[in-house]
């Protein structure tokens, strides 16, 4: 068996443009990290921390694949 730990960081900057949205939502960025898959970036996942800091935000989401996971990364 081999075993293959992604231990790569991708940031994808994605622009929605919806009238449907109340203005208030005009430059609005939400942060959103997947797949961890219990994966540690770095001490204390120190690497995407780093890379969350560099990008502002309004709102951070962490979404796990699996039920059995609440890692949390802050």
């Amino acid at each position: 068996w081999n075993i293959v730990q992604n231990q790569s960081v991708h940031i994808n900057e994605i622009t929605i443009n919806n009238d449907l949205l109340p203005n208030e939502f005009s430059g609005f960025k939400i942060v959103h990290v997947s797949d961890l898959h219990n994966a540690e970036l770095g001490e204390n996942n120190e690497k995407l921390l780093s890379l969350i800091a560099e990008v502002p935000f309004n709102l951070l989401k962490q979404r796990s694949a699996s039920r059995q996971s609440a890692h949390n990364i802050v």
